[in-house]
């Protein structure tokens, strides 16, 4: 299961007063059910499947790499920074995400050739190589991703 995606879940239409999707971002459930989960009282899961997922041509998971899937690195980073705020004991958590979203940009972005392309991965690599430290020393992030973190901050 997807802990941040909003598809599979049923909200009180009241938490979404003061909460909003992203407008012209993908993967915005990634920022908002970050927000929406730590203004409940009470969450309740069921051990069940009750969602069908339908996966078609040219949606968000099944097409090619573009410059729009830097969202998931905005959403990340402004996720670390609601917890770092918010509920600092999850700060590992989210820099994992913040890190591994960095990551998956940087090699994906190799694919497109365009000077904007080579510009975002620029800022990427700066990014990398400045929370290169957070990378090896978070306990979520993997041996390969801890290897990648630093063959991306060369």
């Amino acid at each position: 299961m997807n802990g941040s995606a909003a598809w599979n879940r049923l909200y009180r239409r009241e938490v979404f007063d003061q909460i909003r999707f992203p407008e012209g971002r993908i993967n915005d459930d990634e920022y908002a059910v970050l927000r929406l989960y730590s203004g409940m009282e009470r969450i309740v899961f069921l051990d069940k499947d009750t969602y069908f997922y339908r996966k078609r041509k040219n949606s968000i998971t099944t097409a090619a790499f573009s410059l729009q899937q830097l969202d998931c690195v905005t959403n990340s980073r402004e996720n670390l920074e609601f917890v770092t705020q918010t509920a600092p004991d999850l700060i590992p958590a989210a820099q994992f995400k913040y890190i591994k979203s960095m990551l998956w940009c940087y090699v994906n972005l190799r694919k497109i050739r365009t000077p904007q392309a080579r510009s975002e991965r620029q800022r990427l690599h700066r990014n990398i190589r400045e929370n290169r430290s957070v990378a090896l020393h978070n306990p979520h992030l993997g041996i390969m991703l801890k290897v990648l973190a630093l063959i991306c901050s060369l």
